[in-house]
């Protein structure tokens, strides 16, 4: 099975870059170690004419499933790009606010529920994952 990996981001500053950028790390090297293959688009997923050209790509690569994670929550309108292009599984991935901070970090979990809402409006199947990127269980 190959599994794509789209990571979206911002086109704007929100939340806590540093925090997401931490994720992503954390998400690459997990994804590094899988004893499956990984395909990770060249572009830089910040809106609707990004997203379709990583699906291009993934497409293009013979992906079977994409993984969809907001490491801090982007934008809701590309969960309709999403649900509209890509023909095949997905998984959305949340990960976990920041630990310490007084201020919100990265809202992943709610974005991962504005993508599901609307797949689910779609009437596509996806699958839900929560966990920090790294632990045995995630």
């Amino acid at each position: 099975m190959n599994v794509g990996v789209l990571i979206l981001g911002r086109k704007r500053g929100g939340f806590d870059p540093e925090w997401g950028a931490q994720m992503v790390e954390r998400v690459n090297a997990q994804l590094d170690a899988a004893s499956f293959p990984v395909f990770r688009p060249t572009v830089a997923i910040v809106d609707d004419a990004t997203l379709r050209a990583a699906l291009a790509e993934c497409e293009q690569a013979a992906v079977d499933v994409v993984v969809a994670l907001q490491p801090t929550m982007g934008d809701g309108n590309l969960s309709l790009t999403l649900g509209q292009c890509w023909p095949r599984p997905v998984v959305l991935w949340a990960t976990p606010e920041k630990p310490t901070g007084s201020m919100i970090s990265s809202c992943s979990l709610v974005g991962a529920h504005v993508f599901a809402a609307t797949l689910r409006q779609l009437g596509l199947q996806f699958e839900l994952v929560y966990g920090m990127p790294g632990e045995a269980r995630t």
